[in-house]
């Protein structure tokens, strides 16, 4: 099994959030963020009870079927988001990619205060601690050794355990893409413990107290410090000495106590485990593992979109370079060589890179000098062109080594599967995060741009659930065109009235709400988003992997002026929001014609107007029939007025204002334009 991240349209493979927020203390205004309450991703996946042994079994008993080996190895490069049934006895922990922040290798497993089906655990009680997340190992021979020789293991060969951790929560201010997760507090414990075979018996072989990252990592903002010795992950050995332990059933296991905030906004501290390794003939200072890794996914081969319309590509969209990290858990400098091939989506290959052999490299070892960062590996090219765009590519990076016996033939290859479908998307489908807005009839825009005129058909929303299903409110959706600055938006051009947020089960949450007319864009910049009909806290889907700022303006009610006024977003990360275009939405129809139709600007004399009738006219190429319907709606998005076409139309009953008018034709908007009434 290989390293697999799917980027696509119809059903992302959705790593979503467990638990996150951080210190909120200087929150901008009007806008908020909250940790999630509970764990998507595992909800969806989740749809039969495990048939691991439950952790109250007796370790012997439960594994007794299958034992395995020393060394051991485990690094949660496998795809997730369980742990692997091959080498665990149990399934609570989270195996993802989201939430650590600079792992040894890519994936580790997530300690927090949700169970297996991503439910906060039916024991938590608010402000009390208990019991959590639980990695428990298969019955592990630690009698004896096989390999070269089989032989009987005693104390006296040294035998370690060793791992790298990560308390949770990030690093950084709320609104950065480093502050992501939750950070156990004082009264939340990681514990390593060993079970003893003869009397049944656990032992706490290892123990860390909860706390922040600052605290772990004092010099993570410190740029004199290069980024191997700010240690985001700290290796721990620890030796297993007694008598006792060495014994053909032996287990271990990893086990977090938790806390329930008392604001109900927080559902326990998180940790992080990495690169877990057992074996003989180590030393306590031993940092010797005969593994080389990718320490990060694959990037998406587009700049900014994880993924866009397949009408609406352009090559410009392309990386020119894809970023990977690499990591040698050697002692020794090592001769390496990599190489990504493109495949097409019948999985034939149509690039090689290097096209002749494969780039040859010195891999320092990751203990003493972080992570490879050399521009000739780091940053490879993209070199194909994607001219004639199909549906879907993979893209398969490959790091190999002159490495023996090495422990892990999984995390030296990672997949990414990127698919063309009908929508634009920021975000990478983990939610690490929730937003919104908490006050009524404020509304918040969020910023696309096409690069051809297009239909738009439908908008996809990632809701998270909030406490008591608080959220499940009505809310008005909204299409706003392109603003004349990129502080606020443009026109409105259309509104969907008292839709339901819905939060759906499975490994695709995205709701689909779809228009109730076939909405014409031109090329450019649009906005979509939501009006609040209450100060409900919405609580979307946020995405804060995503290095993303200035897409999300909000709107905001100044009580001292008494106006409202557009803001940036001071949050960094990307909306689980997304765009549909030029395909069928959810019980309606288009035509391709209608998906290669712009929306053009209406001709409105006299603009302003003061008299009460206004002359419209048709745009270029429209015919008059069927009879188009003429709306108008004022600058709050409230339709006011509605009548079938005529050349000459009153708007007496108008009160002085500025107001936006939209002439549509069947499900299709022919065009829209601004008026002034004096």
């Amino acid at each position: 099994m290989k390293i697999k991240i799917r980027i696509y349209t119809a059903a992302f493979v959705v790593l979503s959030g467990l638990i996150s927020g951080g210190v909120r203390a200087q929150e901008p205004r009007g806008e908020i963020m909250r940790p999630l309450r509970e764990n998507a991703a595992l909800q969806g996946t989740f749809d039969v009870r495990p048939r691991f042994p439950k952790s109250s079994e007796r370790p012997e008993k439960a594994g007794e079927s299958k034992r395995l080996t020393l060394p051991f190895f485990e690094d949660f490069s496998q795809d997730g988001p369980y742990p692997s049934p091959e080498r665990w006895a149990d399934k609570t922990v989270f195996v993802n990619n989201t939430y650590p922040l600079y792992p040894p290798t890519c994936g580790v497993a997530t300690f927090d205060g949700l169970d297996a089906e991503g439910k906060i655990y039916s024991q938590a009680r608010t402000g009390a601690s208990f019991w959590a997340d639980t990695l428990t190992v298969l019955p592990l021979r630690l009698d004896s050794i096989f390999d070269p020789v089989p032989r009987a293991l005693t104390p006296a060969d040294s035998v370690y355990i060793s791992f790298w951790y990560q308390p949770g929560g990030g690093l950084g201010a709320a609104g950065t893409n480093t502050c992501r997760g939750t950070a156990p507090t004082s009264s939340d414990v990681l514990n390593l413990e060993f079970f003893t075979p003869i009397d049944s018996s656990w032992f706490i072989a290892w123990s860390s107290q909860g706390m922040d990252m600052e605290t772990f990592c004092p010099d993570w903002n410190k740029d004199t410090v290069p980024l191997q010795d700010k240690r985001y992950f700290r290796q721990v050995m620890v030796p297993i000495t007694s008598i006792g332990h060495f014994h053909k059933d032996f287990r271990f296991r990893f086990r977090s106590r938790s806390t329930i905030s008392a604001t109900e906004e927080s559902t326990g501290g998180q940790w992080h485990i990495d690169h877990i390794y057992i074996a003989a003939d180590r030393r306590w200072n031993e940092t010797d593992v005969a593994d080389v890794a990718f320490a990060s996914v694959s990037p998406s081969m587009l700049k900014e979109y994880s993924q866009v319309p397949r009408r609406q590509f352009t090559p410009s969209m392309l990386r020119q370079n894809l970023d990977v990290r690499f990591a040698n858990f050697n002692e020794q400098l090592l001769s390496c060589h990599y190489q990504y091939e493109l495949l097409d989506a019948e999985g034939e290959r149509i690039d090689l890179y290097p096209s002749d052999e494969p780039l040859a490299f010195q891999l320092y070892p990751f203990f003493s000098d972080g992570y490879r960062t050399a521009p000739e590996i780091s940053s490879v090219p993209l070199r194909y062109t994607f001219d004639e765009l199909q549906e879907s590519y993979t893209i398969r990076h490959i790091l190999s080594s002159g490495i023996h016996n090495s422990y892990s033939d999984v995390n030296d290859t990672i997949t990414l599967q990127q698919f063309f479908g009908n929508e634009f998307a920021y975000d990478d489908g983990s939610a690490e995060a929730g937003w919104g807005l908490n006050y009524a009839e404020g509304s918040f825009a969020y910023a696309f741009e096409l690069t051809q005129p297009d239909t738009l058909t439908a908008v996809k929303i990632f809701f998270n659930r909030s406490f008591g299903d608080e959220n499940l409110v009505p809310f008005n959706l909204m299409v706003w065109g392109a603003g004349t600055t990129d502080t606020a938006p443009g026109d409105l051009l259309y509104k969907k009235e008292n839709l339901q947020v819905k939060v759906e089960q499975g490994i695709n949450r995205f709701v689909h709400y779809t228009l109730d007319t076939n909405l014409m864009l031109p090329s450019g910049k649009f906005h979509i988003g939501i009006e609040q009909l209450s100060g409900t806290f919405l609580n979307i889907g946020f995405d804060k992997n995503t290095d993303l700022q200035g897409k999300i303006l909000y709107s905001y009610y100044d009580p001292i002026q008494h106006t409202w006024s557009w803001y940036k977003s001071l949050y960094t990360g990307a909306l689980m929001m997304r765009p549909v275009f030029g395909a069928k939405g959810a019980g309606e129809s288009s035509t391709a014609n209608e998906s290669r139709t712009a929306c053009g600007k209406i001709r409105v004399h006299p603009n302003p107007v003061s008299h009460g009738e206004i002359r419209v006219e048709l745009p270029e190429n429209i015919s008059p029939q069927p009879l188009p319907t003429v709306r108008i709606f004022d600058m709050r998005g409230r339709e006011v007025y509605r009548e079938k076409y005529h050349e000459t139309l009153s708007v007496n009953g108008l009160g002085a204002g500025v107001y936006i008018l939209r002439l549509t034709q069947e499900n299709r908007v022919l065009g829209f334009t601004k008026i002034v009434v004096l």
